[in-house]
């Protein structure tokens, strides 16, 4: 197994470091996530251009069709620079399901304007208050003779207060799942306060909505196995994000603790300090080696991918929730404050613990996972 990126990911990591010095770093995102979108749309249209949203897409729809490895170099790097943006909402969730679908006409018709991102999406799938994963689907679905009729509420949706379209999870009456596309302006939809301000959250709503046939993207045991894998490909590349997020707190703090003199010393000098930097280091590179093995899963041996998210989201969570805490403590009383971004990659990776399934969740899973295959 290869563990670097390739050139093409090599190169556009590069242009999103470059692209986020230009746009002033951490002082940036702290205006940007005050504006009213949440995100500065100035530097989102850089992102499109450079066709960052096209990643996932095949080139029959004007797409790169890079992969999901190509996707986690990305969100690494996006997690470092901790971009204020709905990419992983539009790029990873929308693009990706409905990219994967049988659904061609929907695919023809919103894929190249997904993939140039003139157009933006987003998944729902849990009702407010309930956590990611097919279990909390409560949104109703019943059939007319025109198409359907959808009634239900979906919380926490990401970006939704943003997005033109929503790829909505919904149940008929005997239970089973249906994967829906609506143009956003017909639902209500209630911006939420959050405590990661760089990812925006939404609760979306339905009263008896009617929908044409045509907005089917898949039902039955396809759609659960269409938005099972979606969320096991987004929670590698998420995990992604997490180490990204990790190795930001970890330069902040090595970078800190080589100026910072107390006792007339560099604190990096102290014994403390320098255990703490090797406890980061340690977790960061243990989270690293599982979303390498989980992205490579994820394109190459879908067998195991499930088991390999599962233990990636896990332990990208413990890092990165480890690194930004320390990261706050290594820098005592100035990272405490609100002009420093150390609160950010906190927020953030508070938030991400809980995106795709906490952490509890996912040890479960992992564990079910193994016994099972142990079984075999």
């Amino acid at each position: 197994m290869d563990f670097s990126w390739n050139a093409d990911v090599q190169e556009l990591r590069a242009m999103l470091r470059t692209l986020d010095q230009r746009n002033g770093g951490g002082e940036a995102t702290l205006k940007a996530i005050q504006s009213e979108q949440g995100y500065d749309q100035a530097l989102w249209q850089s992102l499109c251009e450079m066709g960052l949203n096209s990643i996932l897409i095949d080139e029959r729809f004007d797409g790169a069709g890079m992969g999901i490895v190509a996707m986690g170099g990305l969100c690494e790097t996006l997690g470092e620079c901790l971009l204020p943006s709905p990419f992983f909402a539009h790029a990873m969730l929308a693009c990706d399901l409905l990219n994967r679908s049988a659904a061609e006409t929907l695919k023809l018709q919103h894929l190249p304007a997904w993939a140039s991102g003139s157009e933006q999406a987003t998944l729902a799938i849990n009702a407010p208050g309930e956590a990611w994963n097919l279990a909390s689907i409560k949104a109703q679905t019943r059939a007319t003779s025109s198409g359907f009729c959808v009634s239900g509420s979906w919380g926490h949706v990401p970006h939704g207060a943003q997005a033109d379209q929503v790829i909505v999870a919904t149940k008929d009456a005997e239970g089973e799942l249906l994967l829906l596309l609506i143009d956003a302006q017909k639902l209500r939809v209630d911006a939420l306060g959050t405590l990661d301000q760089t990812r925006g959250q939404a609760r979306l709503s339905a009263d008896q909505l009617e929908l044409p046939a045509s907005a089917l993207i898949a039902c039955g045991q396809a759609a659960e196995a269409l938005l099972q894998s979606t969320l096991d490909r987004a929670a590698a590349a998420l995990a992604f994000e997490q180490v990204g997020l990790a190795q930001a707190c970890i330069n902040q703090s090595l970078d800190y603790a080589k100026i910072r003199r107390q006792f007339g010393r560099t604190i990096g000098s102290f014994q403390a300090i320098k255990h703490m930097l090797a406890d980061m280091l340690t977790q960061l590179e243990a989270a690293r080696s599982a979303s390498l093995f989980a992205v490579f899963c994820a394109d190459h041996d879908h067998e195991h991918l499930p088991f390999a998210a599962s233990c990636a989201q896990t332990l990208a969570t413990q890092a990165s929730l480890h690194c930004a805490g320390q990261n706050i403590q290594i820098h005592g009383g100035i990272g405490f404050t609100w002009e420093h971004s150390a609160h950010l990659y906190f927020k953030r990776a508070r938030a991400n613990a809980n995106l795709l399934g906490d952490e509890r969740q996912h040890l479960l899973r992992a564990a079910d996972l193994l016994a099972t295959e142990q079984e075999r």
